[in-house]
């Protein structure tokens, strides 16, 4: 394990000085999660960052490789991957507009059986206009953006009426204060369902409050507190997960690469979920969760 990260980091570096020049970002890492009930995840991001093709287009790339430990001992691996172009096309009533073209492949397999399910494995393929602007709230500097998609594919036995379907999300984003940063998602989905024979409609909320100081010496504490919810109106299926999650961070800087390592404990976590009308929620506590990382990225 160890080499092999070692290995990828070599590479991603080399990587980064050769295209240093039209390189925008990058960074590479590796999150821990010790989840509860003896659950594990390694998540290594191999490389996540946009390179600059030229004025109008940039090409923007997100691969992670997982490898998870289940509380029975199964060993899983997967990857988890997006490429895309992302194309700019200026102003448009006072909106920056953009259009995304991506392509996403997520795959995950049994390590000694090497089989996986039809949900462990599908591909995607989006196209996203996206309009964004900077707007003041309450005096405050905030980014919002709308997004519009629509994706065709999905799970390799799902016909392509399955998986064809839109999105519109909106997106709101800013510091409250020095210490204070505030994300705020909404989804609208909308996605073709051969049972019903009709459009499902599901509203979705994903938001983020996170609280950070620096100390001394490279060393910064933040307080993170999630939330993510949504509701099917087809199936009555909802989902709520919340959590609150300290974090003590160590940055060092090189030239122009920012290293960094962090430590996280959630003190506070809950998850509870419905299938659908009339069924159970499926409640879970898992409050001693925790969370390593370390990784590098450009300034």
């Amino acid at each position: 394990m160890k080499k092999l990260a070692l290995l990828l980091a070599s590479i991603s570096l080399v990587g980064m000085n050769l295209y240093a020049g039209e390189l925008k970002s990058f960074t590479s890492e590796a999150v821990m999660n010790d989840l509860d009930s003896g659950l594990e995840h390694l998540e290594l991001t191999v490389g996540k960052g946009t390179y600059q093709l030229n004025d109008n287009f940039n090409f923007i790339f997100d691969v992670d490789k997982d490898f998870i430990t289940r509380a029975d001992g199964t060993k899983e691996e997967g990857w988890d991957t997006q490429f895309g172009l992302v194309q700019n096309l200026g102003k448009v009533k006072g909106f920056d507009l953009s259009l995304n073209y991506l392509l996403r492949y997520d795959d995950t397999w049994n390590t000694k059986t090497l089989e996986k399910t039809d949900n462990d494995e599908y591909t995607q393929y989006i196209f996203s206009p996206y309009f964004s602007k900077d707007v003041k709230i309450s005096g405050k500097d905030f980014s919002f953006g709308t997004e519009l998609w629509a994706q065709v594919g999905g799970s390799p036995n799902k016909t392509l009426k399955d998986a064809t379907g839109g999105e519109i999300n909106f997106y709101l984003s800013g510091n409250l204060n020095t210490k204070l940063y505030l994300e705020l998602g909404l989804y609208n989905l909308n996605y073709y369902s051969l049972k019903a024979d009709k459009y499902q409609y599901t509203i979705q909320t994903e938001d983020t409050l996170i609280y950070s100081v620096p100390l001394k010496s490279g060393l910064s504490f933040s307080t993170k507190a999630y939330l993510n919810t949504y509701y099917n109106t087809d199936t009555e299926g909802n989902k709520i997960e919340a959590y609150i999650k300290p974090e003590i961070k160590y940055t060092k800087d090189f030239s122009n690469i920012k290293t960094y390592a962090a430590i996280g404990y959630e003190v506070f976590s809950y998850e509870a979920s419905k299938k659908e009308a009339g069924t159970p929620s499926n409640n879970s506590w898992a409050n001693n969760e925790m969370e390593l990382t370390l990784g590098f990225k450009t300034k």
